[in-house]
């Protein structure tokens, strides 16, 4: 588990990855993201930090087609406030299902964990 702040989702679900020797695979259609943020990307409302965030993850993230508001979500720093957890797959739905009902105001299940191939990040959506 770790909470997504500066590095973004990228550059943490990229750092868990590396130290458990492992691929994960976000699927970016299934972020839940906040009403109004489509409008702020597509204003260009970025930091500077999405490019560093980008680099940082560098090669590791396999070569996929991100479209422009995908690319920010997934490397911009002003993500911060949610969580990032890995749990079994059999125990993913509980997990959601319990978040939500303890308040969480958004909770899902974005990606899955592989065994290490090429990469240590893939994206999907």
């Amino acid at each position: 588990m770790t909470d997504v702040t500066g590095y973004a989702l990228g550059g943490h679900a990229y750092e868990l990855a590396q130290a458990s020797g492992v691929t994960i695979e976000l699927e970016l259609d299934a972020l839940p993201l906040l009403p109004g943020l489509a409008a702020v990307i597509r204003d260009e409302n970025l930091p500077g930090a999405v490019a560093t965030n980008r680099a940082y993850v560098g090669d590791a993230l396999a070569p996929c087609r991100l479209s422009h508001e995908q690319d920010a979500v997934l490397f911009d720093p002003q993500t911060s406030g949610g969580l990032l957890i890995s749990v079994p797959e059999q125990r993913a739905s509980e997990l959601v299902e319990r978040c939500l009902q303890h308040g969480c105001l958004a909770a899902a299940i974005v990606g899955s964990v592989e065994p290490r191939g090429e990469h240590a990040l893939r994206c999907r959506g």
